[in-house]
């Protein structure tokens, strides 16, 4: 969805744009600006920096904002008498 926004924008309306994407094999129209990202952490960080250049912001993504409290290296195994 994002990037057929930022194609309208850019192709019909003549706009400057700038395209932050996740992983996708969707192709960009070379007028818009695409800036490709990995985790939600860095769309954040990466909209929040190019934010004071632009007028308008659309947001179109479907980014998770769930994150686990605790990060284990290691996979956790089930412990002793505990069944699901």
């Amino acid at each position: 969805m994002g990037a057929a926004l930022a194609s309208e924008a850019a192709n019909f309306f003549g706009a400057d744009v700038t395209l932050i994407m996740g992983p996708s094999t969707v192709a960009t129209p070379s007028s818009v600006n695409r800036i490709d990202v990995e985790t939600a952490d860095e769309m954040r960080d990466e909209v929040l920096s190019q934010l004071p250049g632009h007028d308008i912001l659309i947001m179109s993504a479907a980014v998770s904002d769930f994150r686990p409290s605790d990060m284990e290296d290691e996979k956790i195994k089930k412990s002793a008498g505990k069944k699901k």
